[in-house]
């Protein structure tokens, strides 16, 4: 498997206001993507949670997209993740993907992600509440001493 399970397609975003920007944001397993290629959502939010999620390194994270009923349960075991891409549903949620990964990849790869919406960003100029609790929440996942 490659080494990034996060993709972020900045090439394509469209500003937004209220929520930076809008761009693709999805996960890419073997099985194929998750919501799907291409998901269109909004990084800045997103990411920013996400990293938070990291951050406190539980035994159990919730990946929540913005837009739609997506989200990615991930599981620790050890060294290992299970991911599972889920569709919230009226009377449960449905499993859509199942996928075992190293923490550490996923990690890394939404550490990528949310350097790559920083660095769009701040070439733009944009100043915005979201951008700024971003960074903060990407330096202290890069600066956090690993347990």
């Amino acid at each position: 498997m490659k080494k990034s399970i996060v993709c972020c397609e900045l090439d394509s975003r469209q500003r937004s206001k209220s929520l930076g920007f809008a761009a693709p944001l999805y996960f890419e397993i073997p099985a194929g993507f998750f919501p799907e290629h291409g998901w269109w959502d909004y990084p800045t939010q997103v990411l920013k949670w996400w990293l938070d999620e990291i951050i406190f390194d539980r035994a159990e994270m919730r990946f929540d997209f913005m837009d739609g009923p997506f989200y990615v349960l991930a599981t620790r075991m050890g060294e290992k993740t299970l991911l599972e891409g889920k569709k919230r549903g009226r009377s449960k949620d449905n499993v859509e993907f199942r996928e075992i990964v190293e923490f550490d990849v996923l990690k890394h790869s939404i550490q990528r992600c949310a350097e790559m919406v920083v660095d769009e960003m701040a070439k733009d100029m944009a100043t915005h509440e979201d951008f700024e609790k971003l960074v903060a929440l990407l330096n202290s996942t890069v600066s956090k001493p690993k347990q």
